[in-house]
Formats: structure tokens, sequence, C-alpha cells
């Protein structure tokens, strides 16, 4: 990427993060060199009355009757089974990150449900009732006391400690969220959520429970959110985009410094969510003539990345119904 603008560095200097914005800038760059090679790429439902096809594993535009990409000469589906596909798994584009809208979605649920717990106050709001949170999952040394606790391994990445908890991550999560969705889709993007998520359990149970033997708590999503930090610093390196790289680093090192200072804040989380998320972008995001099978292999693990997710959330609500049987 060239030199950025001035107004981009102006807002840098007032403290302004300006990944998303830098990444929109990207955006439209290859959409003009789109434009230059006679082929413009659709957005949201546009793929459905595109008259071409993309090919998925180089991106090349071809011919809707062509069987094979002109490009890498992988095999094309007909229409109407590449038009089903594309409407399945999603075009890619940003404009409809799913899985990023999905997990704030449920974020805002359950987060509603924690205050709900404890009243609806401006101090709870603030501060959520501590056993309305260890009730719906939060992250606590009895996860291996019974087969029903492991749901906490995913769960507590739903729960937030308060109104400014969840309000900076959801901030985060929409900045960082849809640059990585709209580059890997959302198959890989499932993947890679799950894989950070687990990345950041590890590293609390191995930090606060087996090093320091501290029966200690723990909530929020910002472990996988910097999955998705070292995820994207990896993949921005390898496209070249040193300046979205050096902007996401910059953003990981403030939190990691800021986590240090502060009390309450899980660096093992942070850090065991980076190093997951940045070994998800040493895996090939797309097959080749040799390995077809690795497209497989990554819908297969979303697949199962969805039902990691479903057990959980029915626990939740199985709590919930124990607990606070006024909601069923």
């Amino acid at each position: 990427m060239s030199e950025d603008p001035l107004y981009i560095r102006v807002l840098e200097k007032l403290g302004v993060n300006t990944t998303r914005l830098k990444w929109k800038l990207y955006q439209k760059e290859r959409q003009m060199q789109d434009i230059a090679r006679g082929g413009i790429r659709p957005k949201g439902l546009q793929w459905l009355s595109y008259p071409h096809k993309i090919c998925s594993h180089c991106g090349a535009i071809n011919d809707k009757q062509a069987r094979e990409c002109d490009s890498c000469n992988r095999r094309l589906p007909g229409m109407l089974v590449y038009r089903i596909s594309r409407l399945l798994m999603g075009s890619g584009s940003s404009d409809s990150p799913v899985v990023i809208q999905g997990f704030l979605g449920l974020m805002l649920l359950f987060f509603a449900f924690q205050i709900s717990l404890g009243g609806f106050s401006l101090g709870n709001i603030m501060s959520p009732s501590g056993i309305g949170t260890v009730i719906l999952g939060a992250f606590t040394p009895d996860i291996f006391s019974g087969p029903v606790q492991w749901f906490r391994w995913t769960a507590f990445d739903l729960l937030h400690g308060g109104l400014i908890h969840i309000g900076f991550n959801s901030y985060a999560l929409y900045q960082i969220g849809p640059i990585i969705e709209s580059q890997i889709g959302r198959v890989r993007m499932l993947v890679l959520v799950t894989v950070s998520q687990f990345g950041a359990a590890l590293a609390c149970y191995l930090w606060y429970f087996e090093i320091q033997k501290i029966p200690t708590t723990v909530i929020g999503a910002s472990g996988w959110l910097f999955g998705l930090i070292g995820f994207g610093m990896v993949m921005f390196h390898k496209l070249g985009l040193e300046s979205i790289r050096n902007q996401l680093a910059k953003w990981a090192a403030f939190v990691l410094v800021f986590g240090f200072l502060v009390p309450g804040i899980s660096n093992s989380a942070h850090i065991g969510g980076m190093i997951a998320g940045m070994g998800v972008a040493m895996i090939p995001l797309v097959g080749n003539a040799r390995k077809p099978w690795i497209d497989k292999a990554w819908t297969v693990a979303a697949l199962f990345r969805l039902l990691v997710w479903l057990v959980p959330i029915r626990f939740m609500f199985r709590s919930l119904a124990i607990y606070a049987p006024e909601y069923f």
C-alpha cells in the first residue's frame, strides 16, 4: 500500500484507530483494479444476478459458461450451483460479516441476561452480579468438576464485566472483525474465532489455576479478539500491507501494556488468543490442484466448531431455566 493520505496520518497523531479506514481505502484500490481489468466484483445479493463467476481459489473473473478457471485451471461449478454456494457461504463482502454480527448479538443478549439476574440498576449495569455471571458460564477453577462444566471453556467469552467492558470489546470487534471476515469468509472465520477462544481459555487455565493457583473468574471476548488481531498481523504481513499490520500491532501492544498496569485484566487470555490466531494464519486458507482436500477440511472444521458453540449456548440457557425460571 502507498503512503497513507495526510488526513489518516493526522487522525493517527490524534490517537484515532484508523485500521478499518485503511482497510476501506485498500478495498477501494482493489475495486479500481478490478474495473481496470474489465470486471467489477459485486456485493451482497448482487451475486445472484452477476453474469460472471468469481473463482473461489484465485479470485479471477470467468465467463458464466466456463467450467475451469482461466487463471488457475481449477474446476468451476455450474451457474446454479455457483449462485447457491455463494448465497450459503457468503461472498466474502465486508457488507455482511455474518459471523461477527452473530457473536456481537450473542454478547449483547447474554449481557442483558447478566444485568437482569442482578436487577436493572446503574450499579449492576456497570458491574453485573458476580453470582449471575458464574451461573451463566464464567471461567472458574471448577471447570473439571463435572462434564457439564466444560461449557465454560467457550461460554465465558459471551459474558462481560460491565458496560465499559462490553463497549470496548464491541468497538474492537466492529473495527477488526469485518476486515478479517471479508478476507477469509464465514467458514474460516468461525474456525478462527473458536480456535482463538480455546487458546485464550487454555492460557487462562494454565496461568491462573495451575501456575498461580488463584481461584479467580474470567469473562470477556477479548481473548478471541486478540486471536483476530494475531491472525490479521500475519495475514496482512503476507499481503504486504505493512500499514494495517503495524496498526494492529500497535493496538495489541497498547492493550497488553494497559493490562499489565491495570488490575482485573487477563493478559494471559490476550496472549493465548493471539498465539492461537497467529497459528491459524499459518494454515493454508484455500486448496490447490494438489491439495483440494484443504477446502473440505475447513468446511468440516467449521461444522464441528458450530457444534462447539451450540452446546455451551444450550447449557447457558439451561442455567437460566434453573436459576431464573421466570424467563421461560
